[in-house]
C-alpha cells in the first residue's frame, strides 16, 4: 500500500473542498508532485477522516524521520566541501567571515528549495518584517502617550494621598 505524506493529503482535501471531481484531482495530483496518483478510495478516506492536529503531527514526525538521514548527510557534505574551503578563502583574503558564511547558507537553502520558492520566501519574509516594523512604529507613539498619561495619574493619586495622609496628621 502506498503512502501519501501531509502535503499530498492536504492538497487533496483543499481541491475536493473546492468541488473538483476525484479523476481530476488524482491527475493533478501525479503531475503537481510526480508520484502515481492516489485511487478515489485513498482520497475519500483522507476526506472522511480529515486532518486533525494530531494526525498531522503524527505525519509531519514520521517524515522528519524518514528524510532527517538525507539531511545529515547533504549538511555534513554541503560543510565539509564548500563551506570550509570558502571559509579559508575568506579569511585569507580578509572578507568578512560571517558576512561569507551567511552568504554561503543563503545559497545553500535557495539549492535546496529553488529559486522561485527561495524569492518567494524571502520577500514574503522581508514584507511581514517591514510590516511589523510598521505596526511597531505606528504603536510606539500611541504607547508613550498612555505611559505618560499613567504617570500623570500616579502623580495625581499621589499627591491626593499625600494630602489626605498630611489631614490625618
Amino acid at each position: 500500500m502506498r503512502r501519501y505524506g501531509l502535503l499530498i493529503q492536504s492538497y487533496v482535501i483543499d481541491q475536493r473542498k473546492e468541488g473538483k471531481p476525484w479523476k481530476a484531482i488524482a491527475q493533478e495530483v501525479g503531475e503537481k508532485f510526480n508520484v502515481k496518483p492516489p485511487t478515489a478510495r485513498s482520497m475519500q478516506k483522507w476526506i472522511k477522516r480529515g486532518l486533525s492536529r494530531e494526525d498531522m503531527d503524527r505525519m509531519l514526525m514520521e517524515e522528519a524521520k524518514r528524510k532527517l538521514p538525507q539531511a545529515a548527510a547533504w549538511t555534513r557534505d554541503y560543510f565539509s566541501e564548500v563551506m570550509l574551503p570558502a571559509m579559508w578563502r575568506s579569511q585569507e583574503v580578509g572578507v568578512d567571515l560571517e558576512h561569507s558564511m551567511w552568504m554561503l547558507f543563503l545559497a545553500a537553502m535557495e539549492g535546496v528549495v529553488g529559486s522561485d520558492k527561495f524569492e518567494r520566501y524571502i520577500n514574503d519574509y522581508m514584507r511581514q518584517r517591514a510590516e511589523v516594523k510598521a505596526q511597531a512604529k505606528a504603536f510606539s507613539p500611541f504607547e508613550s502617550a498612555i505611559k505618560d498619561m499613567m504617570i500623570e495619574n500616579l502623580k495625581k493619586e499621589a499627591k491626593q494621598n499625600e494630602r489626605a495622609h498630611n489631614q490625618e496628621v
